[in-house]
């Protein structure tokens, strides 16, 4: 087919990336008949004629096809590597891989030819390859073997020349991709590790031999954990028993990723798109959900429904979702699976059912990061050691093992451990945005609370941290809420965060101002706040400072950059050494925790109208101030082992305080002044 005349008036939808000339000729026409069958454009190019030796630039119209497209099928056949064209478009196309755009899917075809040999580029495409280097500039072959690698990788089929009855069930998949907008049909190996047992587990919840009621199962969990890629498995298992009936004559199943959300210049949600393939008008006006539930409860009440919601999350119109969930539109037997990383909406919705997916064992982290790593399934012995750095740092996350191990496979061993130390310090930026989509979930308190949390409060005993975020007038109940979104846990009453999420948050701080530590709402770091107090470069946008020393003979700071920060509400010092003089301190101050204070009063131009808690233990205070200061929040004064105290403050001005611990531990009660 002509590419030119290809092009009309209808909008590109589906791209075929292949080389005509070659036995997959047939198939590739095939396929092209059955995407168009469902009136879909499609568009490619045949690549005959063009030359070994030179570099043939893709037309402007043809570039513009594959920037307007957003499903891509590359065949990769026998001959794909020995084009020239096809290289360079699928440089293209792996533009999108590299981009993790998520509006276009790429979707490799391995016809006749083993996905190992394209991965690797060996075989005849290696023999391709090695034709180039000869003849091409070093960086362009490098491109073309990183794009062919990346789009290799990516789930796909595996036809057979011969394999007529593999053909066909192709073209039927993705028939079904192409009406549910399921992003991965097919899945790789790596991708069904862990998934045995988590479909069982739903399976049981959905009960699919019952026929009585309409159920509805949420799966839950942690960004990058695996809701999708479970719901999916489960979906393409067992969306055959909701075949066509005598009232809807074709398949009532649908995948809806990101559910609920607008997804066209149109305002056409996925969910009312639903509505149009089930009542098989795609020019049909929907203007709301209630509408597309009344012109398709005619049908739908007689019929065994299968519908997934994936990836609801809390901003989105839970009338909406009450409406798909609660209304009584579905016939019975019917299953909606909700996908959510906030447990708490499951239960507004009144869930029949709840799976909370969890962390991958240490036995499928180990299988998962080999698949990815090495591309086999065992771990080669010399890479031990860098292996279980990495494992120990992923913690059983799928999405953080899937991104080191392909990272790694690209590098020498060598590297390895270099290069995860780097990741530690300089996080995968994919990876840390996919899971800061859960972090701008939150509203303003939330994230203020998660952020303090995962800079300071890891693996702190939890009611310790509830008294800290009340003095600095966060609710406390939040943490709760935080737990059922899946950013926080509670093991032995201590607040957990994997260490993943810890790494983003503090990240979200760091890019706050990634060469000024002084700009940043949050230190925690010995020499950020080194940095800070020794060059004096503290502003009024620093908001908390937590820094707890093991050897505090290393730890030595000047004390005069805190009257720097005017906002500053949180101060937790210990075991730190200090010189220099203090004059001020900030008056917005809600906490201090400083752990051998190691001058003998308060500044005396601090005013603490908004202390909370004071709490100075085995301090260098002979008198914590002067004169009648009013304290007027002040709830707690702990000046335990403070043993140059000589004189009681006047308590006048502090009509709230509640704990006084022990002060007066060396001299007699009746030494002090009042």
């Amino acid at each position: 087919m002509d590419s030119q005349s290809s092009l009309s008036s209808k909008p590109v939808q589906v791209y075929l990336s292949f080389r005509g000339d070659d036995n997959s000729r047939k198939f590739t026409d095939d396929l092209r008949c059955g995407i168009e069958s469902r009136d879909l454009q499609t568009l490619g190019d045949d690549k005959k004629f063009e030359t070994r030796d030179s570099i043939i630039l893709i037309p402007p119209h043809l570039l513009k096809s594959i920037e307007e497209s957003f499903i891509f099928f590359v065949i990769f056949s026998r001959n794909f590597a020995s084009s020239i064209w096809c290289l360079q478009e699928l440089s293209k196309i792996a533009d999108f891989i590299n981009n993790n755009d998520p509006k276009h899917t790429v979707i490799p075809i391995f016809y006749d030819v083993d996905p190992y040999e394209v991965q690797q580029q060996i075989g005849i495409y290696g023999k391709a390859f090695a034709e180039y280097e000869k003849s091409f500039c070093p960086d362009l072959v490098r491109k073309w073997r990183l794009a062919m690698t990346l789009t290799a990788n990516l789930p796909g089929w595996v036809v057979q020349n011969e394999q007529i009855k593999k053909h066909k069930q192709v073209i039927f998949d993705i028939h079904k991709l192409l009406n549910t907008k399921l992003p991965e049909v097919v899945f790789a190996d790596h991708q069904l590790i862990g998934m045995k047992s988590r479909v069982q587990e739903v399976k049981k919840l959905l009960d699919l031999d019952s026929n009585d009621e309409v159920r509805v199962v949420g799966i839950c969990g942690m960004c990058g954990i695996g809701k999708t890629a479970t719901a999916a498995v489960l979906y393409n298992k067992i969306s055959h028993r909701f075949d066509a009936s005598y009232f809807l004559p074709f398949d009532a199943s649908c995948f809806l990723p990101d559910a609920c959300h607008v997804s066209n210049s149109n305002g056409v949600s996925p969910l009312q798109q639903f509505f149009r393939q089930t009542l098989k008008m795609e020019d049909l006006e929907i203007r709301d959900i209630q509408e597309g539930i009344f012109l398709a409860n005619p049908k739908l009440r007689h019929q065994k429904t299968l519908i997934v919601l994936d990836g609801v999350n809390p901003t989105q119109n839970l009338e909406t979702l009450n409406l798909a969930v609660k209304s009584n539109w579905l016939g019975a037997g019917s299953r909606i699976i909700i996908t959510t990383r906030d447990e708490r909406l499951l239960k507004v919705l009144e869930a029949n059912d709840v799976y909370k997916v969890e962390l991958l064992s240490k036995d499928e982290s180990l299988q998962l990061f080999c698949k990815k790593a090495f591309k086999c399934n065992f771990l080669v012995k010399q890479h031990q050691e860098y292996s279980n750095s990495v494992l120990q740092y992923c913690n059983g996350l799928p999405l953080a093992i899937s991104s080191f191990g392909s990272t790694l496979f690209h590098l020498r061993a060598s590297t390895w451990m270099s290069d995860l130390t780097k990741s530690r310090k300089d996080p995968d930026h994919w990876m840390m945005e996919i899971l800061k989509t859960c972090f701008d979930e939150l509203d303003h308190m939330k994230k203020q609370i998660f952020l303090d949390i995962a800079c300071f409060f890891t693996g702190k005993e939890i009611n310790y941290v509830k008294e800290i975020l009340q003095d600095c007038g966060f609710s406390a109940e939040e943490i709760t809420l935080l737990v059922e979104r899946f950013l926080i846990d509670i093991l032995d009453q201590r607040i957990r965060m994997h260490g993943m999420f810890q790494k983003m948050g503090r990240e979200i701080v760091r890019q706050e101002s990634p060469q000024e530590p002084g700009e940043r709402s949050r230190l925690w770091s010995f020499d950020d706040i080194c940095h800070v107090m020794t060059k004096n470069t503290a502003t009024e946008k620093v908001e908390a400072i937590v820094l707890d020393m093991e050897d505090s003979e290393s730890s030595t700071l000047r004390i005069e950059a805190l009257s720097q920060m005017g906002n500053l509400r949180l101060l937790i010092f210990h075991n730190v050494n200090f010189v220099g003089t203090l004059n001020c301190l900030p008056n917005k101050l809600r906490h201090i925790s400083w752990h051998q204070y190691p001058l003998a009063c308060l500044p005396s131009g601090f005013e603490p109208h908004a202390l909370v808690e004071l709490i100075m233990p085995e301090s260098n205070i002979t008198q914590i101030w002067e004169g009648n200061k009013v304290f007027p929040k002040l709830r707690n004064l702990n000046l335990r082992g403070s043993k140059n105290l000589t004189k009681s403050p006047d308590f006048r001005g502090t009509p709230n305080l509640e704990r006084i611990c022990p002060m007066f531990e060396i001299r007699p009660f009746e030494e002090l002044s009042y």
